[in-house]
């Protein structure tokens, strides 16, 4: 066991990690957006354990595709979904503190994904 690392911890969080040695090969997907996928779970071999997902041809309700902004407008369809909980990309990336006094420059270039 590495120094430092108490296994208890994790699996009082995390129970499940407990029975990992029984089924290592298992794979849980929950609560995801797919949107232009040609196959969801395309090498599912038995294992995945998909829950609650939501596979869309068509747009969700993201807020601005053209630009590359994947946030979901406020009256998104899956936003009605009871357990989906969109991602807060507002709060993801640097920030400052009193290791980091000012942030890099940033260029952020329109992202042209393909339309299907």
């Amino acid at each position: 066991m590495a120094v430092g690392i108490d296994p208890a911890l994790h699996t009082q969080r995390y129970p499940e990690l407990a029975r990992l040695d029984e089924d290592p090969n298992q794979n849980h997907l929950w609560r995801n957006l797919v949107f232009q996928c040609d196959k969801f779970l395309h090498r599912n071999r038995g294992a995945e354990r998909p829950l609650d997902n939501y596979v869309s041809a068509e747009d969700p309700g993201l807020a601005d595709l053209a630009q590359g902004n994947l946030g979901l407008k406020p009256d998104a369809p899956i936003l009605n979904r009871s357990a989906f909980r969109p991602i807060p990309f507002n709060e993801i990336g640097l920030y400052t503190d009193a290791w980091r006094k000012t942030l890099p420059p940033t260029e952020r270039a329109p992202r042209n994904l393909p339309s299907r």
